[in-house]
């Protein structure tokens, strides 16, 4: 990364230079369950950002050498798959209007529906079907 200094009557002043693997930041990120392709649910978004202090290696070695110059900054990466799982158990969630923890036919319903949802009812019902429930009369979780 380049680091430049932007003024009014300069521009961009050239700084210096600094590294940066953004492989070794991704080891850092949430990764899925392989098996399941879920994110951990205790995942909400509030994982912590990290702090990243990248040494800089300055343009030209003046009164720079008598300090230690370092680019800090904060960041965390979530990955699109853990977003979209977020949005989907906390609307589930806010949609469960009984507190069971449960979904029934009814509140996934309705939950489609207030998206604008639509998929056929059939399609709906299978969601169910597919856990070996009866859309109408059980839940799923």
């Amino acid at each position: 990364l380049t680091v430049l200094d932007w003024d009014k009557l300069s521009s961009n002043d050239y700084v210096g230079e600094v590294g940066f693997s953004v492989a070794e930041f991704l080891a850092n990120a949430l990764w899925k369950d392989e098996k399941t392709g879920l994110y951990p649910e205790e995942v909400d978004g509030s994982h912590s950002m990290q702090e990243i202090e990248l040494p800089l290696v300055p343009k030209e070695v003046r009164w720079e050498a008598n300090h230690h110059l370092e680019l800090t900054f904060r960041a965390k990466y979530t990955p699109y798959d853990a977003l979209r799982q977020q949005f989907w158990r906390k609307y589930i969630k806010q949609s469960d209007t009984d507190d069971t923890g449960m979904v029934s036919h009814i509140d996934l319903i309705s939950m489609l529906d207030s998206l604008g949802s639509t998929l056929s009812r059939e399609t709906v019902d299978s969601l169910f079907t597919r856990f070996h429930k009866r859309p109408h009369e059980d839940t799923i979780t």
